[in-house]
């Protein structure tokens, strides 16, 4: 009987943790006037329903969790399997280990990205057989599922963190992620990026390498300031930009914790997500790396009229931390 009432009260409960979790983000912008242009802001406040959430949680949460962690769990064991004997070689995957990894991830991340309420994503433009590296704003942890169910497969440029986490770390270790520390090893983080790039187009094995630029994720309303490290190789890059619909609770991210964030986007019976995939840019010899990355964003930000701040992670992080009112701490 206990356990009964257990799983009767529970998706309420998720419900309620995860507005709880989301209420300083809440309270914050509903003070706050809205003045130009805000990436970080989270323009739908005002939409958060807890009649809502709460029919989500009790006919789409308990399966779609469900989904989500059998997703994780099964290709976690899959890369076990598949890495047998590897040891984390400082090499590209032979094929065979890449193509049993590759398929087992693009089928169980499009599970999750169904545990997530995304029942389709449209997809406008194709990927570049010239490119080496994908460039992409920034809008959500969805990002990173979509491009595992994505026909390039690429490997990410993450966090040096994201090597710990319970199962997503052996994820992230098997694409053969380039993780980095943002804070002690910029100039050594360069110079893998570098050397991963020029790998790619020297055809060394390893897959096109995703990189998000903008270092952190914002609401998709404009375009942060676009870091150099994903165009020191300045080799081929195709642009890529994601459209999330705002409509509802918002995918996106931008200053809101991930677990309640999954939890209550799983609370809707549907979330949109919209890819472009733009032509491939090749930089000019005389540009710099950051005249490139300058390039790039000019791309994306011509094509789909977004504005560009000089708003940069830090300035992200600083408002995180002081929304949460929580000390600031070096990762």
């Amino acid at each position: 009987m206990g356990l009964w009432y257990l799983g009767l009260l529970l998706p309420a409960a998720l419900v309620e943790y995860g507005l709880y979790a989301l209420k300083p983000v809440a309270d914050y912008y509903s003070s706050k006037p809205i003045e130009g242009l805000d990436v970080s802001r989270r323009y739908d406040v005002d939409k958060w329903n807890r009649l809502k959430f709460y029919i989500g949680a009790y006919f789409l949460l308990p399966w779609r969790l469900a989904l989500m962690m059998f997703s994780v769990v099964a290709d976690y064991l899959v890369i076990k399997l598949a890495l047998i004997n590897w040891n984390n070689q400082p090499k590209p995957l032979p094929k065979w280990r890449r193509t049993i990894i590759a398929n087992a991830t693009r089928f169980l991340s499009k599970i999750l990205l169904l545990g997530a309420g995304f029942w389709k994503v449209e997809e406008v433009g194709k990927p570049s057989d010239q490119a080496c590296v994908i460039a992409s704003n920034h809008c959500s942890w969805v990002d990173i599922i979509y491009f595992l169910t994505s026909p390039e497969f690429p490997s990410f440029v993450s966090k040096a963190s994201v090597q710990e986490m319970p199962f997503i770390g052996a994820i992230a270790t098997a694409i053969q992620c380039v993780f980095i520390d943002r804070v002690s090893g910029k100039e050594e983080a360069l110079t893998q990026m570098t050397q991963r790039q020029v790998s790619i187009k020297n055809q060394e094995g390893y897959p096109k390498l995703l990189v998000f630029p903008e270092g952190t994720t914002t609401n998709g309303t404009g375009l942060l300031f676009f870091k150099k490290g994903g165009f020191m190789g300045k080799v081929p890059v195709q642009p890529v930009y994601l459209e999330y619909s705002l409509e509802n609770f918002s995918p996106c991210m931008e200053v809101v914790p991930m677990v309640a964030h999954a939890i209550l986007l799983a609370c809707q019976f549907s979330n949109k997500l919209k890819v472009h995939r733009l032509e491939t840019v090749t930089a000019k010899e005389d540009w710099t790396p950051q005249d490139y990355a300058q390039h790039v964003r000019n791309v994306i930000s011509h094509r789909f009229d977004l504005p560009q701040c000089e708003v940069t992670f830090e300035d992200i992080s600083d408002l995180y931390y002081k929304i949460f009112n929580l000390e600031k701490k070096i990762n």
